[in-house]
């Protein structure tokens, strides 16, 4: 059923005339659902007294709250016929849960209303309580007088009792399936907890008996590299510090993603200056890096100088997110670095001038251990560090998502949510 292309109203107007037309009617119930949220955005009184609810407990609820359990099936049957219907119709005489425990069966109707994309807007139900119908012909008695006249309704009483008895015991019997691959489930739930647990123990004293002598490989390298006169040794000394220093960082990036695949890491949110960060991080990275070919544009807006976040998490974040583009930028580039603020969020964005993602890798860029692979230096890392990010922003409540033109260079965005800002009263 399309709706109008021309001068379209919006769906509250569409609403308001169904709902003018049926609250006229105190026998039928309707409900109408918004279809890009799945949920009821209006019933009438009719519904209301069919169920046991008010209107308000009714708005928000999707028709498979209202649905009894035992004909959740047949419910998704009948909404897939009215999307493949030709007219976008369908009718079925199924159960409703009300709100006191007990059920009505009742016929249901249902329509679907599209736009000319063929995308759904609103779907209405019309519902008729038909339980004292189906009552009386289940509990209508077996005629023994051998009236012709009557033998159907015998046969039909007879009919509407077996098939009951028949639906109820292959309900029981789906029942007792699904029961069993929930036990079955909850079992093996246990079992990967159980197991991803180990692995972060194992992990944890890995990187912790790993981690010891590279503390000592590191500050030796270090002192090495500062009074080494000969330019040979100092040059050794300090690729010696530099390896081990990357080696430290993959261990944390293993310990890191062990952790967040067990649970959530805790936030520990604090207000701070972002521009002091984003100095500390880019000088660390010169110091691992020979960034002197490298500009660096840096614009913050004044309204976010200081923001509320989990410091350590962010600055994994953007240290992750500029080390990614220091490596993918060519040997002269530039990498801005732009913080703004989007209604109650910090927008950051991360652009280097690199060689970009071509458009069937962006899919894969946040897996773990997934890399792009750069033409023009070779590459150090396990892949993780994309994916640590995206778990630190959903973390924050925010979301990632990247813009990449292949050949042109890629940039990252995410959100930070924030605190309205306070409006100052004059």
């Amino acid at each position: 059923m399309k709706m109008p292309s021309s001068e379209r109203i919006g769906t509250a107007d569409y609403c308001s005339q169904i709902v003018k037309i049926m609250q006229r009617n105190t026998l039928v119930g309707m409900a109408i659902v918004d279809q890009k949220m799945h949920q009821i955005i209006h019933v009438n009184q009719a519904l209301c007294k069919m169920l046991g609810y008010r209107k308000k407990e009714l708005i928000g609820k999707t028709m498979f709250d209202l649905t009894h359990p035992d004909d959740l099936e047949i419910s998704y049957q009948h909404a897939m016929r009215i999307w493949d219907d030709e007219h976008c119709y369908s009718k079925i005489v199924k159960r409703y849960s009300k709100k006191d425990g007990g059920f009505i069966w009742a016929e249901s109707e249902g329509f679907l209303l599209k736009d000319n994309s063929d995308n759904g807007i609103l779907s209405i139900t019309f519902i008729k309580d038909v339980t004292r119908e189906i009552s009386f012909s289940a509990a209508a008695p077996v005629n023994i007088s051998g009236n012709p006249a009557l033998s159907g309704q015998e046969n039909l009483a007879i009919d509407v009792k077996k098939l009951l008895s028949d639906e109820i015991n292959k309900r029981k019997l789906v029942y007792n399936q699904l029961l069993a691959s929930y036990e079955n489930e909850k079992k093996l739930r246990k079992c990967i907890q159980t197991e991803m647990k180990s692995r972060l123990e194992f992990t944890r004293i890995v990187v912790h008996d790993l981690k010891t002598p590279l503390t000592s490989i590191i500050s030796s390298s270090g002192v090495l590299s500062n009074i080494a006169a000969d330019g040979k040794y100092k040059a050794l000394a300090a690729n010696i510090y530099e390896s081990t220093m990357n080696l430290n960082t993959r261990l944390d990036e293993l310990l890191d993603m062990a952790q967040c695949e067990v649970r959530d890491p805790k936030l520990n949110r604090s207000r701070f200056n972002i521009k002091e960060m984003l100095d500390h991080i880019i000088s660390i990275q010169h110091g691992m890096y020979n960034t002197n070919h490298i500009d660096f544009k840096i614009i913050i807006a004044p309204e976010v100088s200081f923001i509320i976040a989990d410091e350590d998490r962010l600055r994994q974040i953007l240290d992750n997110l500029i080390d990614n583009a220091i490596k993918y930028s060519p040997d002269s580039g530039l990498i801005s670095i732009n913080i703004s603020r989007d209604q109650n969020n910090v927008l950051f964005s991360v652009s280097d001038s690199g060689i970009g993602i071509e458009p069937g890798e962006i899919k894969n860029i946040f897996k773990p251990y997934y890399r792009v692979e750069s033409r023009q230096k070779k590459l150090q890392g396990l892949g993780l560090g994309l994916s640590i990010v995206r778990t630190y922003v959903k973390l924050h409540g925010g979301r990632i998502w990247v813009e990449s033109e292949y050949g042109k260079g890629t940039t990252f965005l995410f959100t930070i949510p924030q605190p309205p800002l306070k409006v100052s009263s004059t």
